[in-house]
């Protein structure tokens, strides 16, 4: 099973052009916006779509077929896609609080990262991540050829409308302090967005356990 991880690796590292490229506009944009809190989301969300991605690279070049003649099981390549997935997510994780630490350690505390803001991008990335995974794996490999498009919305799609509808629970209160100040107050349903987020690596569990299972049983072109 070492050699998938190394050949997933290696694909992955071919497009390292590309991937330094858009994480480097992503860090300006965020730094210029001073916003270096979102880091924490966009590593683990971005490195682990690049675990994923293999699987469209592996159906194009027909890698996918003729893995049936390796000596390990088609659930055991399908499960290495999510540990991958895993693997990758909490090393972009990782990379996101190093820059965030590097940031702050340069420019001092942003004004608004608090731990809420913290917690609050946290639980984004793991939203995002783990029912995305749960999602696009099964689906890659179920849908045909030249359909990436399709399975990367319809695996983002459900993490969408979890977000937007956390959102729409959002209170916004204005605070006076007296006649002449007041403060707006948000309270950012931190509870809410947390089980969401818990729920979602469940999600991503039950599927890493069921669908290789299912797929197995499938012909995956």
């Amino acid at each position: 099973m070492t050699g998938i991880y190394k050949k997933d690796l290696i694909q992955i590292r071919m497009l390292w052009p590309i991937l330094l490229s858009v994480s480097v506009i992503v860090c300006a944009a965020l730094f210029y916006a001073d916003a270096p809190i979102g880091l924490i989301s966009y590593f683990p969300i971005f490195l682990a779509f690049q675990a994923t991605s293999t699987i469209f690279a592996d159906k194009a070049s027909g890698w996918t077929r003729m893995s049936v003649t390796f000596p390990f099981t088609r659930p055991q390549l399908i499960r290495s896609k999510y540990f991958l997935t895993l693997a990758l997510g909490t090393t972009g994780f990782i990379i996101g609080l190093a820059m965030y630490w590097i940031y702050t350690l340069l420019n001092g505390n942003v004004q608004g990262n608090t731990a809420e803001t913290f917690q609050v991008n946290f639980c984004i990335a793991c939203l995002i991540l783990f029912s995305s995974t749960a999602i696009v794996i099964p689906l890659s490999y179920a849908m045909k050829k030249n359909q990436e498009f399709i399975v990367v919305i319809a695996s983002l799609l459900p993490s969408v409308l979890v977000l937007y509808y956390w959102s729409t629970t959002m209170v916004t209160n204005t605070i006076s302090v007296d006649q002449s100040m007041s403060y707006v107050e948000v309270n950012m349903n931190t509870p809410l967005l947390s089980a969401f987020a818990a729920g979602s690596f469940i999600l991503f569990l039950a599927s890493m356990i069921i669908m290789p299972l299912v797929l197995s049983r499938q012909d995956l072109r």
